[in-house]
């Protein structure tokens, strides 16, 4: 029996209760706080509250200025932020967090360690990186970085270890191809896939196609799209399992695997047969009215017509007298009438006559394919539905294609972006507010990290403000590329972006996409030609990449030289890469002689590294994370408490190194060595890192660099105080933000072809619509057809329907995931706060019938496999995935599976042989694009009721 508790005792407790919650309300210090980690364009503003020197709890400042667009009516960001935010006081503290140096003792992943004091740590790795250089050479170095790093100048990555790397003349990956972000069907049709519309735009569509779950990826902003729905917009979800945000949808499409094409092929054809197409949009802005050769496939240039003809000049028919015209280059203005739909035959330079035929014509001809019925067949898509839908997308109706990051990690993920864009472009959906589709951009900082300023000439870090100066290099690189390199003053302003980067890349030899790393030296050249079985060519992915490198297409960027150490920092490998338990850790890391990491946690990348290094955490130093036009906001994290323990900034664990290895390298006698094509002088190499010595290792340094950082680009009108006074570390103490502004150099700024202005309603590609500033593509327009051989070959040129490939086997099943609610990455899979919030451990979603066929209950361990690898994980039951569908989100460490094994084991990744194309025009690798890169979704497994029980 319960016992009846005493009126004095029940006192006494609400008393106790009473006092402990008058406590939690009461602190001695708040400041701004935001979460400087990837979840794009994440960065919400917190206020930080602290107590006796301790983080005590913090809370989202909703203080996002409101919108003062004259044209356009939005609400403001308010409030932004998500549950991980809220956590991260206590985060901070949690039992995963590195606190000392750790030096490893005993077998790589053997779990034991010893602490070592900062100036051992240094002097260790140093002399152990001066040993690989001069054995090897710098290129044998390798920095594996991402965007989870603590801030865009004193943190992960830019701040840190891509600096050194680059300063050493090692090699650094392109986070872009590491994290499987690119979005490869958009940089194929607008030839950049930076644009970034305000996140505002999601309340103006009238039609918004969900192709990923915002209810999970997408916490802070995911209400514009709800609030879409007040004003009259109506939402079409499509996804094969029935995720979270599709509740929200007034039509839900349950589509079969890799059929998005299929759909939306169907929605274009009906599109068309009706005439709700925007004829004027499709003449002028797409390649539509192009010619292409019946013979080849190709475009007709005039160098198919003539001897010494122009091979980037494309023809046209002109309505009105049936002629060919010449496609205007340098801009969109047309030079007649275009015919859309019209064939005709012309004589080459040879005699020989072919026949042409436009874009549209062929694109018609495809269509034939896709009816209602076939598209049923094709997709699962109902002919009433599909109907619905493409009646949803008619003009004038604004419509918006929201996909996230899946894309880049789907085999045909880009014939799904290219389909959706085609409907985009028939309706006239881009370049207005409300309307077109997402790319992804960090904003300027990046232009004032280590890795840009360092690399440059040394009168320029030697200037009155080498920040500045920089940034005017990149303005004058850009123009160089236009009229010196490629002499063609009509050529589009993204196109001499993307080129002038390259070339800065290349004549550095610094980035490189991981492809070829993976390709040469991690052993997945064997698993990505075993693993892979594509119905539709006989041809291996050596076969693509072996004849892309004897072409030439990949120079400087194939990563010939065997890596012999890792630096890793914002990262986590093991987890990240697709087999990295499996391939990666069991034939890239025994070559590596030496793995460093820094990190606030106990990662799986750092239990397997040689020396794990203590970062200091958001909170503990002042710094901001980069904007994004998404938000056009930077926001700024100010330093609440010390760093803890023994940890440092990323910055200052970067110099500590770089300070020794120059130390050791002079010990041997070694003054300079070539690295590529660079020479690399010791004595330059911390005088470089810190700007001229101008800014050394300490606190109060590194806040000098911050305010100077930020004054230059405030200066340069690329970032505006919100109150209008000079932009400093001290407005951003006062503020919180800063506003992102104006038309910065720096590449994916300049894709965005639209003046960025604070308050206003933020909309891509205004330059193309309003301006007729042509497209970074092969024919200066969107691109509906590719002519690359490549693609002709496999018979992509316009996008078709095909289905997917089988990757690590022939499993009937297939695995999906996405970005998970709980953490972002892998930061918060193991804090406490979170691990409450589900069932504190790794888990699938399975059908619950097909469970029960295989006598699998609810929460019991399950074995999924494949041919490649496998993994265990618990059983959550449900109705809401299809019968052949694993679903995981991603991003659980390693440790947390039973067999230390995560779903990425089973993901042989292979990259889709087409993309390893090159040779011109927007098929070169730039920054963030264009490469070859893993793809993990709709992996092949299947799944039973493992024999394991949990000790």
């Amino acid at each position: 029996m319960s016992r009846a508790i005493p009126d004095d005792e029940r006192s006494e407790n609400r008393l106790h209760t009473e006092q402990e919650w008058h406590r939690y309300w009461q602190w001695e210090g708040c400041r701004w706080g935001t979460h400087r980690v990837n979840c794009y364009p994440g960065s919400c503003p917190f206020k930080v509250y602290v107590k006796d020197n301790r983080v005590v709890r913090e809370e989202i400042s909703c203080t996002y200025p409101e919108f003062s667009d004259p044209e356009e009516r939005v609400p403001d960001y308010n409030p932004r932020g998500c549950q991980k935010g809220y956590q991260h006081s206590r985060a901070m503290y949690g039992p995963d967090r590195v606190l000392y140096p750790m030096k490893r003792v005993g077998e790589r992943g053997g779990g034991k360690w010893e602490r070592v004091g900062w100036e051992q740590a240094f002097d260790e790795i140093g002399a152990r990186l001066a040993d690989i250089i001069q054995k090897y050479g710098a290129k044998a170095l390798l920095d594996d970085h991402a965007a989870n790093g603590i801030g865009v100048f004193r943190g992960a990555a830019e701040g840190s270890t891509t600096g050194i790397t680059a300063l050493l003349g090692g090699v650094s990956l392109d986070l872009d191809f590491v994290t499987g972000d690119f979005k490869s069907g958009q940089w194929l049709t607008f030839g950049e896939m930076h644009h970034a519309p305000g996140i505002e735009n999601w309340f103006l569509p009238d039609t918004i196609i969900l192709m990923s779950n915002p209810v999970y990826a997408n916490i802070p902003d995911v209400h514009y799209v709800l609030e879409a729905r007040y004003r009259g917009a109506k939402i079409i979800a499509v996804a094969p399992d029935k995720n979270p945000s599709c509740q929200f949808a007034d039509v839900w499409v349950p589509i079969n695997w890799s059929a998005d094409p299929a759909l939306w092929l169907g929605v274009c054809k009906i599109l068309i047969d009706n005439e709700w197409i925007d004829r004027n949009f499709v003449a002028e802005q797409t390649d539509c009215p192009v010619l292409v050769r019946g013979d080849n496939g190709r475009f007709l240039r005039d160098s198919d017509l003539r001897a010494g003809g122009d091979p980037e000049q494309f023809y046209v028919i002109d309505a009105a007298t049936g002629a060919l015209a010449q496609l205007p280059k340098g801009t969109l203005e047309r030079a007649c009438e275009y015919a859309l739909d019209a064939r005709r035959t012309v004589r080459l330079a040879d005699g020989v006559e072919v026949e042409v035929r436009t874009v549209f014509s062929r694109l018609k001809e495809r269509l034939k394919e896709y009816t209602p019925a076939k598209v049923h067949e094709m997709a699962g898509v109902h002919p009433e539905t599909l109907q619905q839908i493409a009646e949803l997308c008619r003009p004038p109706r604004k419509i918006f294609g929201y996909m996230n990051f899946i894309a880049g990690k789907l085999y045909h993920g880009d014939l799904l972006e290219r389909s959706y864009c085609y409907v985009l472009a028939l309706t006239g959906s881009i370049g207005k507010p409300g309307a077109g589709t997402q790319g992804w951009s960090p904003g300027t900082e990046a232009a004032a990290s280590m890795s840009a300023v360092s690399g440059m000439p040394k009168q320029l870090i030697e200037s009155s403000e080498p920040i500045a100066a920089v940034a005017t290099m990149s303005q004058l690189m850009m123009e160089d590329y236009k009229t010196r390199l490629k002499m063609d003053p009509t050529m589009p302003p993204v196109e001499a972006a993307n080129g002038a980067t390259r070339e800065a890349l290349k004549a550095s030899g610094v980035l490189t996409p991981g492809a070829f790393l993976w390709y040469r030296h991690a052993g997945y050249k064997e698993v990505w030609d075993r693993y892979l079985e594509d119905p539709y060519t006989d041809k291996k992915t050596s076969d693509y990449a072996e004849d892309a490198l004897r072409r030439g297409w990949w120079e400087g960027f194939d990563h010939k030289v065997e890596p012999k150490a890792m630096l890793v920092s914002g990262s986590n490998p093991l987890r990240r890469h697709r087999g990295g338990m499996n391939t990666y850790l069991k034939t890239l890391w025994p070559k590596l002689e030496l793995i460093v990491v820094f990190d606030t946690r106990w990662s799986t990348s750092g239990l397997y590294a040689d020396y794990l290094l203590p970062a200091a955490s958001y909170y503990e130093y002042a710094d901001a994370k980069y904007s994004t036009p998404d938000t056009r906001l930077l926001c700024f994290t100010d330093q609440s408490v010390a760093m803890q323990g023994e940890s440092r900034s990323d910055r200052q664990i970067a110099l500590g190194i770089l300070r020794s290895v120059a130390k050791h390298l002079k010990a041997r006698g070694v003054e300079k060595y070539i690295s590529g094509e660079r020479e690399i002088i010791v004595d330059d190499l911390y005088w470089r890192a810190t700007y001229g010595d101008r800014y050394g290792e300490s606190n109060e340094d590194e806040e000098r660099l911050v305010d100077d950082c930020l004054k230059a680009l405030g200066r340069m009108g690329w970032l505006y105080s919100l109150d209008d006074e000079v932009l400093s570390l001290a407005n951003l103490r006062k503020n919180g933000k800063a506003w992102l502004a104006g038309r910065p150099p720096w590449h994916g700024m300049v894709c965005q072809s639209s003046d960025m202005v604070p308050g206003e309603v933020h909309v891509p590609m205004r330059d193309q619509v309003e301006r007729k500033i042509p497209y970074a593509t092969t024919t200066r327009r969107i691109e509906l057809y590719i002519d690359h051989p490549y693609f002709i070959e496999a018979d992509e040129a316009l996008v078709r329907y095909k289905h997917p490939p089988n990757i690590g086997g022939r499993q009937p099943m297939r695995f999906t995931g996405g970005h998970v609610r709980w953490s972002i990455h892998a930061n918060w899979h193991t804090s406490e706060e979170m691990l409450k919030l589900h069932r504190g451990e790794p888990f699938a979603f399975v059908n619950d019938r097909v469970a029960a066929e295989k006598g699998v209950s609810d929460h019991d361990f399950i074995r999924v496999f494949n041919d490649y690898g496998e993994f265990l994980v618990r059983a959550k039951l449900t109705p809401c995935v299809r019968p052949d569908q694993v679903v995981v989100y991603h991003a659980w460490e390693p440790y947390q599976h039973p067999n230390g094994m995560p779903q990425d084991a089973l993901m042989p990744g292979p990259p889709k042989g087409i993309h390893f194309a090159g040779g011109y025009r927007h098929f070169e690798y730039t920054l963030f694009s264009w490469a070859p890169t893993q793809n993990d979704r709709q992996t092949n497994v299947a799944f039973e009721r493992a024999n394991f029980e949990a000790s």
